[in-house]
């Protein structure tokens, strides 16, 4: 979009479409499809949507295992200052529920239309924000009727919106440079 007037882009990925639209005030929205809730390549047989996790973390009770087009799984808690997810993320991505490691979301719900979130990547570890994890982290509490279908969602490095449709999900920040580099190929 930068360097053109266009504002609306289709981004095909392994499992979505995704159509972004530059908005007012240079945020960005983007929309997807809510994924199918097969679970069958995320979990495996002897597990169900929700997974106790308290051997990793007393407070891991009812994780609820999204597919976002790669597999989630998400926690409430009444502080994110009780999970130390440097500590137990690992623990938790390559438990043996999951057939191939899982991503973290751990939510605070604040209140029916602000949530405040925490996440580990699986392969990278704790990191800052996560796209498909804020989608997951939304669907899973709009679902379980913890959060309205408009919602502000507080992240480590600012925030973003979210809006929840029938079978759509929308998210709508500004997009920011994080980093900056070069990659020698030679």
């Amino acid at each position: 979009m930068a360097g053109t007037k266009k504002t609306e882009i289709s981004i095909e990925t392994n499992s979505a479409l995704l159509n972004a639209s530059l908005e007012k005030n240079n945020e960005i929205s983007l929309k997807m499809a809510i994924p199918e809730q097969n679970l069958k390549n995320i979990i495996k047989n002897n597990y169900n949507k929700i997974i106790n996790l308290e051997e990793v973390d007393p407070l891991l009770k009812q994780g609820h295992v999204i597919n976002m087009g790669n597999p989630h799984i998400v926690f409430f808690t009444k502080s994110l200052d009780l999970i130390n997810l440097d500590k137990i993320g690992k623990s938790i991505e390559t438990h043996e529920a999951f057939v191939k490691g899982v991503n973290v979301e751990i939510v605070e719900i604040l209140t029916q239309t602000s949530l405040k979130l925490k996440f580990w990547e699986r392969g990278v570890g704790e990191t800052l924000s996560c796209g498909s994890g804020i989608l997951a982290a939304s669907y899973a509490s709009f679902i379980n009727k913890k959060c309205s279908e408009s919602i502000k969602i507080s992240l480590p490095i600012g925030s973003v919106k979210v809006n929840i449709k029938e079978n759509e999900l929308e998210i709508i920040g500004v997009a920011e440079v994080s980093y900056l580099g070069e990659y020698n190929f030679a």
